[in-house]
């Protein structure tokens, strides 16, 4: 069956298909005219009397449309989302093409277009990327063919790109292990940044009689660069670094390695087979982004069954996003970039055991400073009560101090620059780590003032209900201090009744999080009010309305305060969307607590009355001393900083905006741009709770020098730290978790061969219960240097695992001594 094609497969062509789900829901919206069904887009015809939907389908992952009802009509067939709009609407290719652009924002939306055109919203673009994905990872798109040596028609692709900046400024053919080229990788290099594109010459995997033809998609699998000369070079040393440039740079370095890359999307697609039983070392590019790639590499290449995997260490001075394409920095010569991937791969690698596979890898972090001198002894004494780590215990006072404080307590930095005491605090650790025990240390205040609350609202009541006249204006409230049912609906109602801020209180923080990243029916989900809940300012909520008026939230103010486990900080922190929501946070992530001794009944009760004390305090500070704004009519505890303390923070906030821009350029992270108002925040809160420890009844208008430097050295330096480990080092990958279960298990059971059957029937180790998991266990340790020499451990799940396998000799005495010397 030919297919109808788009002319020349323009920009708008390959740019449309990853949003192939959220064009078609606005052309074919379901559930009447169109409905997904896994791969595939059901619509209904218009161009006939088509009653219901099945016959037509749009391929998402290809693009490729038929109505099989019209099995004679070669208009009622095509392939790409061009042709589709063409035949849905019965215009032509060039009008589909532009109203397609305009959807996608390539060009000026045309006016004559329908209104469906607009274009795609935020939260349709992410729903159907990651729908698309989905589509990708599961159905291979095209069937691709060995690219001829004659390319003619090649500049047909790309035509937008061809237009605007001409030529690729480099293409890089990607060759399979006979030598002929699988796929094209054109970059040009523009003034916004590189722009990498593929070429392959292949069909529709769907429709074998469709001719060979380019097409601007990546094949099903993708060889390695270089793959030829690996194979040509079995015994040499492999070098893999992020993309093609720098692998062709450090060709240069390393004359007697082979050098090799694979991009970060493509990862899941790459042919890692030719890595089997080869030395290799990577090399990350400096940055987060490179790191966290890297890490996917070493799995993909253990998994293929590498003799060894390092990973070279790039130093901490070197300029962020470094790769060996750049000019080396001063002092580092060719000869000391060798030696730097030499010392990667050890003077053994691959013979010895690799015992780091007990460890958790984790960075250190710094102890808190005494930033709290009345709060010393109290912060030590509930420590010790709870075992839990003093970090979590200043965190959970921190988190209380400034959702009692909400939205009401300001500093003006300077007129037009204002920030409230609003905290968002996040106790990052692993179960039994200690965060509830430490948020209990001050829960105990909480409910001492939640019991007084409730006295006093029983007295009013009844005094309320015993008048003989009583005004319904003056109903009392039962007034809260937190709120625990986070969502937006109850957030919302509870504000507007408290006219104040709120703790937003968590000890679990998971499914506030997913309700974060959730899409809803319709668009949209609960991130903008979180945002604007950090910033205390009023808001009309329209989700939810008192008859015909929308409900307003004189102050949304909510500091947030709990726990989550670190598998979820990074679906927390590293999200496509930097709206600056994730870099609101500041987290503890310590090490585990020693077993404390027990303390005296007298000494904790007398710390329990403290917090009870200092919370009662806190909260009645808004109330007694707050004055309403003349303009806004917004009542809140104003301070300053003095005239030391601002001159301070000046000079640093100068010095700190300079190292930036010096590392990162124009694009400074978000966590580190607002570290400004972080110190202020903090130092807020600081001096509020050095107040309610001592006996004076007012709180000081001003804050002092030694309050505002210890609000800098807390946040640049303890929660700075600790929020590097929780971005670095959560979420570590399952295979390394796995392996280091099993490991730990064979030194304690002093297990010299492992049983598989045994293992997963009747030890039941915790996540080794299944072959699979087993077997990403068993790959790791292999690729560690555990297992005997002569150990084959089946990579697909298809192939059972060998029923024994021996451990290599000695590996268990070198591990244990390890475990007693750390």
């Amino acid at each position: 069956m030919q297919l109808h094609q788009n002319p020349d497969f323009a920009e708008v062509a390959f740019a449309a298909l990853p949003f192939a789900p959220a064009i078609a829901a606005r052309l074919c919206p379901p559930p009447y005219e169109g409905k997904r069904a896994g791969a595939r887009y059901l619509w209904r015809n218009r161009t006939r009397d088509d009653q219901q939907l099945g016959s037509a389908s749009l391929h998402l992952g290809t693009g490729a449309w038929a109505d099989f009802a019209l099995p004679d009509d070669p208009r009622a067939r095509g392939h790409g989302l061009i042709s589709w709009t063409a035949y849905l609407y019965g215009i032509d290719l060039e009008t589909a093409e532009r109203w397609l652009g305009g959807m996608l924002e390539l060009n000026q939306p045309d006016p004559q277009a329908p209104s469906e055109f607009a274009p795609l919203s935020g939260e349709e673009q992410t729903f159907a990327s990651h729908i698309a994905v989905q589509i990708e990872t599961a159905t291979p798109a095209w069937h691709a063919e060995p690219i001829p040596q004659r390319q003619d028609g090649l500049s047909a692709l790309y035509t937008g790109l061809r237009r605007e900046h001409g030529a690729p400024s480099k293409t890089y053919p990607y060759r399979r292990a006979d030598g002929r080229t699988a796929v094209l990788v054109l970059r040009w290099n523009t003034p916004s940044g590189k722009v990498v594109r593929p070429a392959i010459w292949a069909r529709p995997s769907e429709h074998p009689d469709a001719p060979l033809r380019w097409v601007p998609a990546w094949p099903a699998s993708i060889p390695l660069l270089n793959t030829d000369r690996l194979l040509s070079n079995p015994q040499a040393p492999v070098l893999l670094c992020e993309g093609e440039k720098a692998a062709l740079a450090a060709a240069g370095l390393f004359p007697d390695w082979v050098t090799t890359c694979v991009g970060g999307n493509l990862i899941g697609r790459a042919d890692w087979s030719v890595l089997i039983g080869r030395q290799v070392t990577l090399w990350p590019d400096h940055d987060t982004a490179g790191l966290k790639q890297i890490e996917q590499v070493r799995q993909r290449a253990v998994a293929a069954g590498a003799a060894s995997v390092s990973v070279v260490t790039v130093p901490d001075h070197f300029p962020l996003k470094w790769d060996l394409a750049d000019e080396a920095p001063p002092g580092w010569s060719p000869q000391k970039l060798r030696q730097l991937a030499l010392a990667a791969r050890g003077p053994n690698a691959g013979r010895g055991p690799d015992l780091s596979i007990l460890e958790l890898g984790r960075r250190p972090v710094p102890a808190p400073c005494d930033v709290l001198p009345s709060w010393s002894s109290w912060l030590a004494l509930a420590a010790k009560a709870k075992s839990a780590p003093i970090d979590y215990i200043l965190a959970g006072l921190l988190g209380t101090a400034s959702g009692l404080l909400g939205g009401r307590l300001q500093v003006e930095v300077r007129p037009g620059w204002i920030e409230p005491a609003i905290l968002w605090l996040v106790l990052v650790g692993d179960s039994a780590a200690g965060k509830s025990p430490a948020l209990e240390a001050v829960e105990v205040g909480l409910e001492a003032l939640e019991r007084e609350l409730r006295e006093r609202f029983d007295a009013e009541r009844l005094h309320y209900e015993t008048e003989d006249d009583p005004d319904p204006a003056d109903k009392p409230i039962l007034h809260r201090c937190r709120l625990e049912d986070t969502t937006i609906e109850a957030a919302a109602a509870l504000l507007a009744r408290e006219q104040r801020g709120l703790i937003g209180w968590a000890p679990e923080l998971s499914a506030w999080i997913t309700s974060l990243t959730r899409y809803r029916q319709g668009g949209g989900n609960d991130r903008g009010f979180w945002l604007k809940a950090y910033d205390g300012k009023s808001l009309s909520v329209d989700r939810k309305k008192l008859g015909d008026e929308p409900l307003l939230v004189p102050t949304l103010a909510i500091s947030m305060l709990g726990g989550i486990q670190p598998d979820l900080a990074p679906q927390l922190l590293n999200t496509d969307c930097d709206d600056g929501l994730a870099a609101r946070f500041l987290m503890v992530w310590p090490s585990p607590a020693p077993t404390a001794d027990s303390i005296e009944p007298a000494a904790w009760l007398q710390a329990e009355q403290q917090i009870a004390n200092a919370v009662s305090k806190l909260y009645q500070l808004v109330e007694e001393q707050a004055e309403a704004h003349p303009l806004t009519g917004r009542s809140a505890v104003a301070c300053r900083l003095s005239e030391g303390a601002q001159m301070r923070f000046l000079s640093w906030r100068e010095e700190h905006l300079v190292q930036l821009r010096k590392r990162y350029g124009d694009a400074i992270p978000s966590f580190e741009g607002k570290a400004p108002g972080h110190v202020v925040r903090l130092a807020a809160v600081l001096h509020a709770l050095e107040w309610a420890a001592s006996d004076r009844e007012r709180l000081a208008p001003t804050i002092d020098e030694a309050t505002l430097i210890a609000a800098i050295d807390l946040r640049c330096g303890f929660f700075a730290k600790h929020r590097e480990r929780a971005e670095l080092d959560a979420g570590e990958p399952s295979a390394e978790k796995l392996a280091r279960v099993l490991a730990r298990y064979l030194i304690e059971a002093n297990v010299e061969a492992i049983d598989t059957v045994s293992l997963r029937r009747h030890v039941r180790l915790p996540g080794l219960r299944t072959e699979a998991r087993l077997r990403l266990a068993l790959l790791e340790l292999q690729a560690a240097g555990w297992l005997a020499a002569g150990t084959t451990i089946a990579r697909q799940d298809k192939d059972p695992l060998p029923g024994i396998i021996a451990l290599r000799s000695g590996v268990l005495l070198a591990a244990r001594e390890a475990l007693e010397a750390g």
